[in-house]
């Protein structure tokens, strides 16, 4: 699909392993800017870029039935990617993993588009579900992005991730994906 949010266009795809190094390389830049403040600095400095290469490599070679990973990409280049998981179970509907564009790509609509096209496949393979995923506190930006899109902090909790030293995290949540798959459209 070949959408064009504010002169940018954009081919939204669904990821294969062949991705893995682009898929890395965003999520990479997306924390170093996002999370400069959260995650530790020396893990952010370097050992970031393996981590996250490893991650992705494994996850997309042993890709899940229950997951979709979309990939949003600029003239080849990956610059945005979702990543959300079903089989999560009724209370908060299925969970949206990842969420990353590049720090230069921010708004130009991109991770509005990425965030519709994980409701659309939960609405597709999980009817009437609801959506949520987890964010740190401290990214007051992606908190205030997903509040417009009609997400409801509905719970604090403590990161797990090493690096990120005990940082607290929200769950975001949607009742429902259709109130963001009816976004703008009234």
């Amino acid at each position: 699909m070949l959408l064009e949010p504010d002169s940018v266009k954009f081919l939204l795809r669904k990821a294969t392993r062949d991705d893995a190094s682009q898929i890395a390389d965003v999520h990479v830049a997306s924390w170093r800017d996002a999370y400069r403040t959260v995650l530790d600095p020396a893990f952010l400095a370097g050992p970031i870029e393996r981590d996250r290469l490893e991650a992705w490599t494994a996850r997309l070679d042993n890709q899940q039935e229950h997951e979709q990973i979309t990939i949003a990409v600029d003239a080849e280049v990956a610059v945005g990617f979702v990543c959300v998981v079903g089989d999560q179970g009724p209370k908060w509907g299925q969970w949206v993993d990842n969420l990353h564009v590049r720090p230069h790509y921010r708004g130009r609509g991109i991770g509005a588009i990425l965030l519709k096209s994980a409701a659309l496949w939960v609405a597709r393979r999980y009817p009437s579900s609801g959506l949520y995923l987890w964010v740190f506190d401290g990214n007051v930006r992606a908190r205030n992005f997903y509040e417009h899109h009609g997400g409801r902090t509905v719970e604090k909790g403590v990161s797990q991730i090493p690096s990120a030293r005990g940082a607290v995290i929200l769950r975001v949540h949607w009742p429902s994906v259709e109130q963001l798959l009816c976004e703008g459209q009234q």
